[in-house]
This record gives C-alpha cells, structure tokens and sequence, in this order.
C-alpha cells in the first residue's frame, strides 16, 4: 500500500511532468512558477481518496479508490474542458491538476496486490 508520501510525491512529479508535455505539445513556453504549481496542485489532489476513504486498514478501498472513480474523474476533465461548463482558464488549470493527481493515486493503489475495485 502506498503511504501518504509516496503519493504526495508521485502526485507533484505527475503534475509537473504533466505540464511540461501539455505546453510542449501545444508548442507553448513552460512558465516555472505554474510547473511548480501544477505539481502542488496535483500533489493536493493525490490526498483526495484517502480524504474520502481514510486508509484506516488494508481492505478501505471503497467507491473512491475504484476504476468507477478514475472514470468519474476522465468524465469530469472532459466536461471542465470542452462540455457545457463554463470555466476560467484558472478554474481548469486547477481542476486539471486536482484530476491528475486523484488518478496518480489510483495508479499507485492499482499496481500493488490488491489493486483497484470496479466499483467498490
């Protein structure tokens, strides 16, 4: 089970690596200061389903630690960025990044033995 550091952690390089490859396929400039805070927006989102389902003891992997949850998340950054949402550039740099680092927690509790449930 992967500890609330190594979440943090990959969440932030997540974030970070995330940026990087978003600007450079969009042919745009990366910007330090909003690398940094993609990383740390991302690494606040990898804490999110230990929020909502606190690891209390091994088997606590309900509805938020589920493929149904990552898929809920992917359906979720499509709206905040193409669907009827009406959100700021702001708004979907944050919501972007709180997305990626909930789901580079998934990946992390998906590749240890117990995996992921399907729904809970």
């Amino acid at each position: 089970m992967a500890n609330l550091e190594q979440h943090v952690t990959v969440g932030f390089i997540t974030g970070v690596g995330i940026y990087i490859a978003y600007r450079q396929l969009s042919n745009t400039k990366s910007d330090l200061g909003e690398a940094i805070m993609a990383g740390l927006i991302s690494a606040a989102g990898a804490t999110a389903p230990d929020l909502i389902e606190p690891a209390l003891h091994p088997h606590h992997r309900g509805v938020a630690h589920s493929l149904l949850a990552g898929g809920s998340v992917g359906k979720a950054l499509h709206f905040v960025h193409g669907g009827s949402g009406h959100f700021t550039a702001t708004e979907q740099f944050v919501l972007s990044f709180l997305a990626v680092g909930y789901l580079s927690h998934l990946v992390l509790d998906g590749l240890t033995p117990r995996g992921l449930p399907l729904v809970c």
